[in-house]
């Protein structure tokens, strides 16, 4: 053990050391890591920015196999999940890298600062802050938000994405599963939570919604992918499904287009053409999840499931594992996070492919998390 941890700080060592060196034809000087980690913004994350991959590889060699491990899990609080206490207990203990707060909300702020200076390690923290869903998220709120739908242009959607991020932001919310990128076909879920049935006018406003959260610090989340406003029923209730890739698709490319960073996978079978998924939901196809979003689409950002204790994807065995299999980067409320944690410990150590991609995973939220500006000096002392 000695060695490994001697070779363990050389290596960070020598990471310092690089950190330092200016590297000719880049804009950043190379600082030590307890400089470096606030220097970074979310326009950073899809630049070729040196410092902050460096950054990251440093700050994952620091972290436990657990600690890395517990970077891919979003918990929950509220709603019939976890009451605060087992929030608290899940952070404690080491098995979450954040969590979405569900239900009706209040003081959140002082729930998401006491979170923090539990945890070890910077919490990543979530709210279904859709227009049509905030009002009934954050029970304090003095803003009334009306429904998505009824946003008039590209502009207005701006206006209303800039003050629900400055909302997010003094409650210590970084990520908000938001816009609806659906078209509002489906009337059992999707509804007036979409931007309307006019693909480029849903292209166009959930765009501007994107570009202001980010801009603003707010990490915006596309949803949900494939597309759930062409599928009949509700995917909280049962495996929805749609007979082919739609147009709706469409929405999603230009999001990634517009440098959306992060994308929800939905419980949404595909029954024919190349992406059929055989029955099962998109968050577990790594049809869907790699050879389309991530390749096919060229996404670069972060993947998060739906929430895995919906019906579309509780009827499929290991589908927490499987989602991470299929190629996501966060299992939004698995199961049981620890026995999901053991579960990629034996998948890892079975397969140096399956390895490397959850490493990967693991740097982009780590990358997500210097970008947010979570690191501080304490976490890497």
């Amino acid at each position: 053990m000695a060695s490994i941890y001697i070779n363990r700080n050389l290596y960070l060592f020598l990471i310092m050391c690089i950190l330092f060196v200016h590297c000719r034809g880049d804009k950043e000087i190379r600082l030590p890591l307890k400089e470096s980690i606030s220097l970074f913004t979310l326009d950073d994350y899809f630049s070729s920015n040196k410092a902050l991959e460096l950054s990251s590889d440093s700050i994952f060699i620091l972290m436990s196999e657990n600690d890395r491990l517990s970077q891919l899990i979003i918990s929950s609080t509220g709603a019939g999940t976890n009451n605060f206490k087992e929030l608290e207990e899940q952070v404690k203990t080491k098995l979450i890298g954040g969590a979405v707060f569900l239900g009706k909300n209040t003081k959140l702020s002082q729930k998401t600062n006491h979170l923090q200076q539990m945890s070890r390690w910077p919490l990543l923290f979530s709210l279904d802050a859709e227009p049509s869903l905030i009002n009934s998220r954050v029970t304090d709120l003095t803003q009334n938000f009306n429904k998505t739908v009824t946003t008039k242009n590209a502009t207005e959607a701006m206006d209303i994405s800039m003050e629900i991020a400055n909302i997010l932001s003094s409650l210590g919310i970084h990520q908000n599963y938001a816009p609806v990128s659906d078209i509002s076909n489906n009337v059992s879920v999707i509804n007036h939570r979409s931007y309307g049935k006019d693909l480029e006018d849903v292209i166009k406003k959930s765009n501007a919604f994107i570009s202001e959260h980010q801009v603003n610090g707010i990490v915006a989340t596309a949803k949900h992918f494939p597309g759930h406003g062409s599928a009949k029923g509700d995917s909280h209730k049962n495996l929805v499904s749609i007979p082919n890739i739609k147009k709706e698709i469409d929405i999603f490319k230009s999001n990634i287009q517009n440098n959306v960073i992060s994308i929800m996978i939905g419980h949404i079978a595909i029954e024919n053409g190349e992406f059929n998924t055989n029955g099962k939901p998109s968050s577990i196809s790594k049809k869907v999840v790699t050879n389309l979003l991530r390749t096919e689409l060229g996404f670069k950002g972060i993947i998060i499931t739906d929430a895995m204790n919906m019906k579309g994807v509780t009827q499929f065995k290991d589908a927490d594992i499987n989602a991470l299999k299929a190629g996501a980067d966060l299992v939004l409320m698995p199961q049981n996070p620890k026995e999901l944690i053991q579960s990629l410990k034996s998948e890892m150590r079975n397969s140096i492919d399956f390895k490397n991609q959850i490493e990967k995973s693991i740097k982009r939220v780590i990358r997500l998390k210097l970008c947010l500006g979570l690191f501080r000096e304490e976490h890497i002392n």
